[in-house]
């Protein structure tokens, strides 16, 4: 259908228009993104409102595949674009994008993005997931404001189911999975969680999203083994398509899981990658994905499994120890285990690059949602 629309038309808008189609229906699936893209802008030449919303969809992109400043340009570009052109529904999709990699990248203009955004008409237009009130939502849960961020998400999952648009209602049957998680509610979690996984393959969406939301959900309530099973798919599916955002929330629930059943060694080497993904990707908003306290925990297990295989009073130098630059760390004599994981403890403190700071850890570290099997706290959060 885009090809006999691309081969008998000659309207610029509705030949983007075809391209828009073709690009938005490929999900996070999209096959050779850079020509389509290239495209369609070739297309819209001298149309600022068609320019705009192709480059809200490139600042996608952009994002997915681990580029939040080109992102965050391309959605600043369209929303001047679509505001000339006085395309509201454009311009509030261009700035609600533009708030959202603000915030991965912790720039602390992204809640008046956001303002701009939501006091732009509402339209039918845009995608419920796409909206600015969305959004909104999302903030809410990533700074525990979770009864704001239900009563936001109600109305919009109801919209949602009544469109028809499979790919918004998971969005936002997965954002309440995480509300209700975070406030203690399993079962309520659980539901949403498995609604979004059904719905995700009867539509054959791309299933790494949900796997991340099943995997944090059903380890929180217990349900280990497929919790590991739903972050390995999660895991693997976005390590094949190069989603590199769904890559580290994968990799940190399946080393969040691997760290409370005992694995360290195994949960350490999910967590440095997912160190090393959020580092190339510029996320520097602790809040939207809580990956910090689970690392330094595992890299204290494995120091002071090292520490037992050595005499008291020699330094503790290991594997651990270098792969994050620490120099070896010494126990005296007659020290007691809490001691030394004292000193363990500060010393990993001191090196760990990379890490945010204490009052970030204290913050992002707190109980939100108790877990009966380990008697420790679970901490989630999505992007």
């Amino acid at each position: 259908a885009v090809r006999l629309v691309l081969n008998n038309d000659s309207s610029p808008a509705n030949r983007v228009n075809a391209l828009i189609a073709l690009i938005d229906s490929g999900g996070q699936h999209l096959y050779n993104g850079d020509k389509l893209f290239a495209d369609a802008l070739h297309e819209a030449a001298g149309h600022p409102d068609l320019t705009a919303q192709i480059l809200v969809r490139q600042a996608f992109w952009a994002n997915v595949n681990g580029d939040p400043d080109r992102a965050c340009a391309q959605a600043a570009r369209a929303a001047s674009l679509a505001r000339s052109a006085g395309d509201t529904a454009t311009t509030a999709m261009a700035h609600t994008m533009q708030a959202r990699i603000q915030r991965i990248l912790g720039r602390p203009q992204a809640e008046t993005t956001l303002g701009h955004a939501l006091s732009l008409p509402r339209s039918t237009h845009i995608p419920v997931n796409a909206r600015p009130e969305q959004l909104s939502a999302r903030h809410a849960i990533f700074d525990d404001r979770l009864d704001e961020a239900r009563s936001a998400l109600l109305p919009l999952l109801v919209e949602a189911e009544r469109t028809g648009d499979a790919e918004a209602t998971v969005d936002v049957l997965r954002s309440l999975a995480e509300v209700e998680i975070r406030a203690g509610r399993c079962g309520l979690a659980l539901d949403y969680a498995g609604r979004a996984l059904s719905l995700t393959d009867r539509a054959a969406l791309d299933p790494a999203p949900t796997c991340y939301t099943s995997a944090l959900v059903e380890g929180t309530a217990s349900c280990t083994d497929s919790a590991l099973a739903h972050a390995r798919r999660g895991a693997d599916t976005s390590r094949r398509e190069d989603n590199k955002v769904f890559l580290s929330r994968n990799l940190f629930v399946l080393g969040h899981l691997l760290l409370v059943t005992g694995r360290p060694k195994e949960a350490l080497e999910a967590l440095e990658e997912v160190r090393t993904l959020e580092k190339r990707q510029q996320v520097r908003d602790p809040s939207v994905l809580r990956w910090h306290a689970d690392l330094a925990q595992a890299l204290i297990s494995l120091a002071l499994a090292c520490l037992r295989t050595k005499t008291v009073g020699s330094p503790v130098s290991c594997d651990i120890t270098v792969a994050i630059g620490m120099p070896p760390i010494s126990i005296p004599a007659n020290t007691s285990h809490s001691g030394s994981r004292a000193t363990i403890a500060s010393a990993t403190s001191r090196s760990s690059s990379g890490f945010p700071s204490n009052r970030y850890l204290s913050k992002y570290s707190s109980l939100t949602c108790p877990d009966r099997r380990w008697n420790r706290p679970v901490r989630w959060q999505v992007s």
